[in-house]
C-alpha cells in the first residue's frame, strides 16, 4: 500500500476510534380450459374483455390463457418451436431474454462486457445505456480513473475519466444524465465531489462540485447524493443546488442515506475485540449501533437499503473466508435474515431491488489473493433464504454490484472486469 493510502487509512481509523464511545450499544405459461374470458374467480367480468387478475395473482387474457410469469405472449406464439433450455431469447420461459448472454439448461449465463486490466474495479453504476466502474487504487502499478462500457455486449471497455485526471475515483452514482464521483484524496490534491455530463464527450474532464477531504463511497437516493467528507461528516448534494452537511462529524466510508436517516458500516478494534458494525448516524452527532459481526479477522464490505430494511456484508479475511450478508429491520435492528448462511465465501457488494437481494462472494484463498470460487447470488426478499440461487461463479474477486430493471451488473477487483447477467 502506498503512503497516501496508508495515511488515509490511519486518519479514518483514528477518527472512528475517537467516536466509539458514542456507540450505545417464474413459472411457465399454461392454458386453463375452464377459465372464462373476461371473468374473475368471483364471477365478475371485464366489460372490455381485457386481462383479468385472479385471486392467486395469475392473469387470464382474452384468449383464455393463464399467465403466471408476467409475459405478454400467453399462448406461446412468440416462442413457438423454441427450446426453452437453450434459446437465449426464450430462456426457461417464453420471452425471457438473456440480453447477450447464452442460455444453458433454461438459465441465462453471464457475459463479460469488458476488462480494464490493471484497474482494481470496485464500484459500479449504470445509466440508461452504459455501465461505469471505478477502482480502489492502492498500488503505483494499478490504474485509476473511471471506465465505461455499453450495456449491450461487444463494444468492450474504454476510459471515461483518465487516471491522470482522477486517479482515486471511488464512489460513483448516476442521476439523470450525469455521472457523479468522488476523488478519494486530500483537498490539496483534488479530493472532492465531481460530475461528468453523460451526453458530453466520450472522454470526460470532470467538473468539481465541491472540495472534500478524503471522500469515499456515495449513496444516491431520491435524486440526492450523499458522500463523506473527513473534515465535516456526511454531506448531501442536490443536483443543481448546494452542498450541505447532513450528519456532522461522523465517518461514512460506506454509507446509505435517504434524506431522513443515514447509516454506515465500519470495522474497528475495541478492547481486543474486532468487529464490523452497522451504525445509524443520529442528528445530534451521536451514533447508534444497529448490528455487529464479530470475528478476529473481520472486515466490512458494503451496505444497501430500502424503505423498511438495511442490508450489509462483512467478511473474514483469513482461512477459507466466511462472512455474512445480513438484513436488519430499521425499526429494531434485530437480524431478520442471514442470507446465504454457511455457503458464503467472503461476501462483498450487496444491492436490492423490489423483489430480491443480490450480493457477491469474493471467494476463497489467501488474504492477499488470488481468490477463487467467487459468485453472484440472489434471494427473494420475502422470507429468508440460506440457500441462495447462485447466478454465476468465477474468479477475480467480484465486488460492487448494481441492477437496472432487466439485468444485474458487477465488477471484479483482481481482474478488472465488468460483468452482466439477465435477471432470473
Amino acid at each position: 500500500m502506498n503512503s497516501r493510502l496508508a495515511l488515509r487509512s490511519i486518519l479514518a481509523s483514528a477518527f472512528v476510534l475517537g467516536g466509539c464511545s458514542a456507540i450505545i450499544g417464474i413459472n411457465d405459461v399454461s392454458y386453463d380450459p375452464s377459465a372464462t374470458q373476461g371473468s374473475d374467480v368471483d364471477g365478475s367480468t371485464n366489460p372490455d374483455g381485457g386481462p383479468t387478475t385472479l385471486d392467486d395473482g395469475a392473469t387470464v387474457l382474452p384468449d383464455g390463457a393463464v399467465v403466471t410469469d408476467g409475459s405478454t405472449e400467453p399462448d406461446g406464439a412468440a416462442c413457438a418451436g423454441a427450446d426453452l433450455m437453450t434459446d437465449a431469447k426464450h430462456c426457461g420461459r417464453c420471452g425471457h431474454d438473456c440480453l447477450g448472454g447464452a442460455c444453458s439448461a433454461g438459465k441465462c449465463q453471464a457475459v463479460q462486457l469488458g476488462s480494464a486490466g490493471s484497474s482494481p474495479l470496485t464500484f459500479v453504476a449504470v445509466s440508461d445505456n452504459d455501465v461505469f466502474a471505478t477502482g480502489d487504487v492502492e498500488l503505483t502499478s494499478q490504474v485509476g480513473g473511471v471506465w465505461r462500457t455499453p450495456k449491450a455486449p461487444g463494444a468492450g471497455i474504454t476510459s471515461f475519466v483518465a487516471d491522470a485526471t482522477m486517479r482515486y475515483a471511488y464512489g460513483i452514482a448516476v442521476i439523470d444524465q450525469k455521472l457523479y464521483m468522488t476523488n478519494a484524496d486530500y483537498k490539496a490534491s483534488g479530493g472532492g465531489l465531481y460530475a461528468c455530463d453523460l451526453l458530453g464527450p466520450a472522454n470526460c474532464t470532470p467538473s468539481k462540485i465541491v472540495d472534500a477531504e478524503l471522500p469515499f463511497a456515495v449513496s444516491s437516493v431520491g435524486g440526492k447524493l450523499y458522500f463523506w467528507d473527513h473534515d465535516k461528516g456526511i454531506m448531501v448534494y442536490t443536483p443543481g443546488g448546494t452542498v450541505a452537511t447532513f450528519r456532522a462529524n461522523l465517518p461514512g466510508p460506506r454509507l446509505y442515506a435517504d434524506g431522513k436517516n443515514a447509516y454506515y458500516i465500519i470495522t474497528f478494534d475495541s478492547g481486543g475485540n474486532r468487529y464490523a458494525a452497522l451504525l445509524e448516524a443520529l442528528p445530534n452527532g451521536n451514533v447508534k449501533e444497529m448490528s455487529r459481526y464479530e470475528t478476529p479477522t473481520v472486515d466490512r464490505s458494503d451496505i444497501a437499503g430500502n424503505a423498511t430494511d438495511l442490508f450489509f456484508t462483512a467478511w473474514d479475511s483469513e482461512g477459507s473466508g466466511g462472512g455474512i450478508a445480513r438484513r436488519i429491520p430499521r425499526t429494531d435492528g434485530q437480524p431478520s435474515c442471514e442470507y446465504g448462511g454457511a455457503t458464503n465465501a467472503r461476501p462483498q457488494g450487496i444491492t436490492v431491488d423490489a423483489e430480491n437481494v443480490y450480493w457477491t462472494n469474493g471467494g476463497t484463498g489467501p488474504k492477499d489473493g488470488p481468490w477463487t470460487n467467487g459468485s453472484l447470488n440472489t434471494c427473494k426478499l420475502s422470507g429468508c433464504c440460506t440457500t441462495p440461487d447462485v447466478l454465476w461463479t468465477g474468479n477475480g474477486r467480484p465486488f460492487g454490484v448494481t441492477t437496472d430493471d432487466k439485468a444485474i451488473y458487477w465488477v471484479t477487483q483482481q481482474t478488472g472486469q465488468i460483468w452482466k447477467i439477465a435477471k432470473p
